[in-house]
């Protein structure tokens, strides 16, 4: 029998797939891979009440991002897009490849290609101006009772403007778990649920980070 979700891909007139495995990785959302008429292709069911201040879970801009994407290997190719009892849902290419265990220069290269593409209407602004990013910390801390915190708060540096970036079409989380080094050397990257435009330094800063 089908389960729920391969019964929505049916029902989206994706065709009976012959195989639906779950992917591992995703925190948020259910991914599964299937084998269909057409090839092969992820269907990603979104969980739309789970998101948070750094990391939104908008299906809406990642079907944007994919769609102005589709054509760069930056980004998955999209095909489609369905509601369901099980959440609504993404459709897009599978893509061949390795997932990264660490933030490479072919990653980088790759990052510097997408902030050089128009960004597409319609995502998030991020703020990188000292004065956002201070107020974004203290909104952290304010739930955190730890000593350190406290520390931190009482002892907020006083930081002098910074003239404004360009702003760039950014990944918004292009850590080495969202990075796919495909076979012929090419990065593609995956999990477009938090896109924006904003100083590139905030996808360097993700990418670059020990976590």
């Amino acid at each position: 029998a089908l389960n729920e979700t391969m019964q929505a891909a049916v029902a989206a007139g994706f065709g009976i797939p012959s195989q639906w495995d779950a992917l591992q990785g995703g925190r948020v959302n259910r991914v599964f891979l299937a084998q269909v008429p057409s090839g092969r292709l992820v269907f990603k069911f979104f969980d739309t009440k789970r998101s948070n201040l750094l990391f939104p879970n908008d299906i809406d801009g990642e079907e944007r991002a994919l769609a102005v994407l589709s054509d760069t290997q930056l980004a998955p190719r999209l095909r489609g897009r369905f509601d369901t009892k099980a959440g609504p849902c993404l459709v897009y290419d599978y893509v061949e490849g390795a997932v990264a265990k660490r933030t490479t220069v072919q990653a980088i290269n790759a990052l510097s290609k997408l902030h050089a593409q128009a960004p597409t209407r319609g995502l998030r602004a991020l703020d990188g101006s000292p004065s956002a990013l201070i107020e974004q910390g203290l909104r952290f801390l304010a739930s955190d009772t730890s000593d350190r915190a406290a520390f931190l708060t009482a002892n907020v540096p006083a930081v002098s403007p910074v003239p404004d970036a360009k702003v760039c079409f950014l990944h918004g989380d292009p850590t080495p778990a969202n990075t796919v080094m495909r076979p012929e050397g090419g990065v593609t990257f995956v999990d477009w649920q938090c896109p924006a435009i904003g100083d590139p330094v905030h996808d360097l800063a993700i990418a670059l980070s020990p976590a």
